[in-house]
């Protein structure tokens, strides 16, 4: 039957395993539930600010007077410009994100401009100051730049006639002259003096209207001036130029995507895409999958940045590409998460033990090293799902198995073999989490048959509060009533009564991921139970570093410290112990993950039984899924 459960059964991942799973939430605001067109990307320009860090924004909203702090990550393709997606929600009904304000690092308000594109899709425009709005709101349209081709190929044209009326000997003579102004341009461009050089390359054009080399590259010193229009205008009479054609059409599509013409830059992009440049390709498919996705269209945004590692060979570049991977994978995760009606997990992993606990006599330590198996699973269901409330229920089994290290079974390593099932049904409201519990522990006290031990209903309460940009508070009081099922000589001996706990976790944010980060725990823990050899008070204090170990997975080392005393024991005694732990997870496929970690203990007590030193190796391999609303329509 045990081995039957052992393949079989369902249970809830290991603490371990949700520590590895779940960093620290990267974004203090409270992203509610949502859909693509629910999402609002707030962009951030300024003419004035040099930074290539992320910056941290307030959110402010008048009516309720709530905020949040957001941050905003740097584009890596215009300088400036600063950009978010979110998804924001401050009370109960629509947070109506016209009306909110926003302030910059150093507490200014900001100007805004609220923009809703063809796609109905939500953007919020911020500037530092007013000139910049209104510079933003000068944007040069179309007919103007048609109106600059038609003056440029008028004056071409008026050039070539005079130039046609010249003697040989002065078409040779202005020939030169151009060619000197044009040499001294490039100079001048190498240097970065790109209105210098624009001024030099139209002398040189006046000197030689036919080459049409001298047009191509005023053309292209226009652009790095953000003369986008007059680019594109100088642009479309250098066909026949004497220039790769893949590094004019970039340019074409860069002047496209500078003016915000998404479609002809998209058009463009995939010209230069398929001409297989070795440096220009890589570029184009970068910045047509940041078009996609500033659209929120993530899935050819994705084909775009995966064309990028493919092609490049610029580690930059590459760098940045997967950072657009690692957001469209968020993105898509919340996106998809709004959608979940159901989850469930399974897991197994082989672990050694070296000094095996017997939970059911306090942890006392068996003295006996051990092969174990950690298995099971978990069930979950959605039951009913708003912006700022939803509810849900849980299912889960959790279970061990365990051998001596000659694979022979042992009566005593059976007695630490606990079975636990539990339901829970979680509330989040705002940024509280309730979570009522009932849990069965199956124990084998005598080493044979497991049989109910301790019959546990709990509820947690969970509060989680920006401190500053950086800072994370997360406060969580949880309190239990176990009813003790073994049978005990005396009621000393008697495990039945409450059971309270309170918990600090101070979380501080070195990224804007929440990869990198160091946690502070402060605990405290009383049991009042009816047998005064189980009363006890335990304080803890425990430090976690999480930061992207191999594989640029999730990676974490944790010291914990607790002193636990039962001051009224018939023995009165203290235990001390520490230990350190050090774990590394591996995302093998979109379900699947392996977690491998090594932990350290050591406890010291004025009673023998519970001082000892051990030491485990774990692994946990875990798949998990979640269906979806509109998979379960088409089943």
């Amino acid at each position: 039957m045990r081995f039957f459960i052992f393949v079989f059964s369902f249970c809830c991942a290991i603490q371990l395993q949700a520590q590895i799973q779940n960093p620290p939430l990267k974004k203090p605001a409270r992203v509610a539930v949502g859909t693509p067109q629910s999402l609002v990307t707030v962009e951030y320009r300024s003419s004035t600010v040099n930074t290539e860090d992320d910056q941290a924004f307030r959110i402010v909203d008048p009516q309720s007077q709530s905020r949040a702090t957001v941050m905003f990550s740097k584009s890596s393709i215009e300088p400036g410009l600063w950009r978010g997606v979110f998804n924001i929600q401050f009370a109960k009904g629509e947070t109506d994100p016209e009306k909110l304000e926003f302030y910059d690092p150093q507490g200014k308000k900001l100007f805004q401009k609220f923009v809703v594109n063809e796609k109905g899709q939500k953007q919020i425009k911020l500037f530092s100051s007013e000139a910049d709005l209104k510079a933003y709101d000068a944007q040069p349209v179309t007919f103007e730049r048609q109106s600059m081709e038609e003056q440029a190929a008028l004056q071409k044209q008026a050039l070539a006639d005079q130039q046609s009326k010249l003697s040989k000997e002065q078409k040779q003579s202005q020939v030169q002259k151009a060619k000197k102004y044009a040499d001294h341009a490039m100079k001048l461009y190498r240097a970065g003096r790109f209105a210098a050089a624009a001024k030099n390359y139209a002398t040189a054009t006046e000197f030689d209207p036919e080459n049409l080399e001298y047009l191509y590259q005023y053309a292209i010193c226009l652009y790095k001036m953000k003369e986008y229009n007059r680019s594109l205008a100088l642009l479309s009479l250098s066909e026949g130029a004497e220039v790769n054609p893949a590094e004019r059409n970039y340019y074409i599509a860069m002047n496209q995507m500078m003016l915000k013409n998404y479609d002809k830059a998209l058009e463009g992009f995939d010209d230069v895409k398929e001409e297989n440049h070795p440096e220009l390709s890589p570029m184009a498919a970068f910045y047509a999958g940041h078009i996609e996705y500033q659209r929120q269209n993530f899935p050819p945004a994705r084909r775009n940045f995966e064309s990028v590692i493919d092609l490049s060979k610029n580690p930059r570049l590459d760098r940045e590409a997967e950072k657009m991977l690692e957001e469209i994978d968020r993105q898509e995760s919340f996106i998809a998460s709004t959608r979940e009606k159901y989850h469930y997990s399974l897991y197994i992993g082989p672990q050694y033990d070296s000094n095996v606990l017997n939970i059911a006599a306090s942890s006392a330590s068996t003295g006996v090293a051990a092969l174990r198996a950690n298995y099971g699973g978990s069930f979950g269901i959605f039951i009913y799902r708003k912006p700022t409330l939803d509810f849900s229920a849980e299912i889960s089994l959790n279970d061990y198995y365990s051998t001596k290290t000659d694979f022979k079974t042992d009566a005593t390593l059976q007695t630490a073999d606990a079975l636990e099932a539990s339901v829970s049904l979680p509330v989040r409201w705002e940024k509280f989490l309730f979570t009522p519990a009932y849990k069965n522990i199956y124990l084998s006290p005598t080493g044979g048959a497991r049989t109910l031990a301790i019959v546990s209903t709990v509820l947690g309460i969970e509060h989680t509060a920006m401190l500053t940009t950086s800072w994370l508070l997360k406060s969580k009081v949880e309190g239990g009533s176990d009813q003790s099922k073994l049978t005990v000589t005396s009621t000393d001996d008697s495990q039945t009564g409450t059971r309270t706990t309170l918990n600090l976790s101070f979380i501080k944010l070195f990224d804007t991921k929440g990869e990198n980060t160091l946690i502070t725990d402060v605990g405290y823990t009383k049991n009042q139970t009816e047998g005064i050899n189980y009363r006890s008070t335990k304080p803890s204090l425990a430090l976690t570093y999480t930061f992207s170990g191999l594989w640029k997975n999730l990676a974490l080392v944790r010291v914990d410290y607790y002193q636990q005393a039962y001051s009224e024991a018939t023995t009165p005694r203290t235990d001390s112990a520490w230990s350190l732990l050090i774990s590394q997870n591996k995302k093998l496929a979109p379900n699947w993950d392996f977690t491998m970690g090594a932990q350290y203990t050591a406890s010291s007590s004025n009673v023998e039984t519970y001082k000892y030193n051990k030491y485990m190796v774990t692994t946990l391999f875990t798949y998990s899924r979640s269906i979806q609303k509109d998979e379960e329509k088409t089943k």
